[in-house]
């Protein structure tokens, strides 16, 4: 069954380097075409802004394109599994920056804001990693909304959400939940998560972090030493984000790598998403790997940055 799947796979890799199935296809596409390498309209100004978190202080990036007449838009951007609210950085580039930071330069430049945060014990934040679970990071994304919904200048009736990978599944479990939402896009999302974090951790620590109190302490398939909480393996039954983004009717772009072998088969996995979902949608593939080909310094930003576009042309027509 997984040999037909990958010779599908690569079959639409070699045809159709971006496949996109959609509601407005030609208008979406469009769009796309005429922000890849277009200049922006506006410049960004950022200010680095803490949250209150039931007494624990979130931190986050506040991106305003300047010179914009408001209110504007805003986009909340929500980190992977361990990630920080830059994201990794797009190496092979003259000056590397992050995915999430060149995400929020290029809303800017369109006009919408955005915010980027750290889960509570990620990064700046305050809190331990340890006791992060999906339920406390789709509550963190909760507590984010009210914040935007605050400030001077935003329009508080236009609130979008781009989750990367755990991100992605954050993203789609609070627009279930909160009809403060109003468009979603979900990048290379984990769908299912109790196929996808054995695979990520280690079948062996993921059945001692199920089993033990404890938790575990493992080293990641990318070297990484880290520790979870037993909460964080038992949340993972706890959150379907598929049917949580069944309860949402508000338009949805869902982006998957063809290459991606964390959260995969793609377009596949991505198109889970939609199965269930009753709104405006669109399916988009591309010729990359899990994160986009951001650590491939021959690939560039020429994945990501499409990418971005294809989720701006999608916002700016949602929000």
């Amino acid at each position: 069954m997984h040999r037909l799947l990958w010779l599908v796979v690569l079959l639409l890799i070699a045809v159709v380097p971006a496949a996109v199935l959609a509601q407005d296809e030609e208008t979406t596409t469009a769009a796309h075409d005429a922000l890849l390498g277009a200049e922006p309209m506006y410049g960004v100004a950022e200010e680095v802004v803490g949250i209150d978190r039931d007494g624990l202080n979130m931190v986050g990036t506040l991106a305003m394109p300047e010179g914009a007449e408001g209110p504007v838009p805003i986009v909340l951007l929500f980190h992977g599994f361990m990630g920080e609210r830059d994201e990794l950085p797009v190496v092979g580039l003259e000056a590397p920056e992050g995915m999430y930071t060149r995400t929020a330069r290029a809303l800017a430049g369109q006009g919408i804001a955005s915010l980027r945060i750290e889960f509570i014990g990620s990064g700046e934040s305050d809190g331990e990693w340890k006791d992060t679970t999906f339920t406390s990071q789709i509550n963190d994304a909760i507590a984010a909304i009210d914040y935007v919904q605050t400030l001077e200048g935003i329009d508080p009736e236009r609130i979008g959400l781009i989750g990367l990978s755990q991100g992605g599944l954050v993203a789609a479990s609070v627009a279930g939940r909160d009809p403060r939402v109003d468009s979603v896009v979900l990048w290379s999302a984990a769908a299912n998560p109790t196929a996808n974090f054995p695979g990520i951790i280690g079948v062996d620590n993921f059945t001692e972090g199920l089993n033990n109190p404890e938790g575990v302490a493992f080293t990641t398939p990318w070297g990484e030493e880290t520790e979870l909480g037993q909460a964080f393996f038992l949340d993972i039954y706890n959150v379907d984000p598929v049917a949580e983004l069944s309860r949402y009717a508000g338009p949805v772009m869902a982006i998957g790598g063809l290459r991606d072998t964390t959260v995969w088969p793609q377009p596949f996995v991505s198109q889970l998403f939609l199965n269930n979902h009753e709104g405006p949608e669109m399916l988009v593939a591309v010729d990359g790997d899990h994160i986009f080909d951001v650590l491939t310094p021959e690939a560039g930003a020429t994945v990501i940055d499409d990418v971005i576009a294809w989720s701006i042309a999608w916002l700016a027509q949602t929000l």
